[in-house]
């Protein structure tokens, strides 16, 4: 998706994130599989001149206290 966007519209700034922690830890061990593949398919586009930007939303940004406790995916209203 991000080398369509960025052949079609190069001109476009791109906003990537990493996925937010998870409380089960079977989810959370996935997460943190995918998470660390993002930041050198980010790269290896920045260093061909794509304006794409990682916003990490998973170390330390949204914390495991953030989240719903409920379903342990959401973070929670703050209420």
């Amino acid at each position: 998706m991000l080398d369509r966007i960025t052949s079609a519209l190069p001109a476009t700034v791109i906003l990537v994130s990493t996925l937010i922690p998870n409380l089960n830890s079977a989810t959370e061990a996935n997460i943190e599989t995918i998470n660390a593949a993002i930041p050198a398919m980010v790269k290896a586009r920045t260093d061909n001149g794509a304006l794409i930007y990682l916003a990490d939303m998973h170390t330390g940004y949204i914390t495991d206290a953030d989240l719903n406790q409920v379903d342990g995916i959401h973070p929670n209203d703050g209420t």
